[in-house]
């Protein structure tokens, strides 16, 4: 998870346009978004992990 953190900081900081930066935010928090699918995979997982 850090490295998409990273990979997603650094396209937004990369980012030249209004457009560019909503397109790095669905690509995040999106429904299909890297963020939307780490919470869900946080659900399945036992308490001790």
């Amino acid at each position: 998870m850090n490295q998409q953190k990273q990979t997603a900081l650094d396209a937004i900081a990369a980012a030249g346009t209004l457009d560019a930066l909503e397109e790095q935010r669905v690509a995040a928090l999106g429904k299909k978004g890297w963020v939307s699918l780490a919470l869900k995979t946080l659900g399945q997982m036992s308490p001790e992990e």
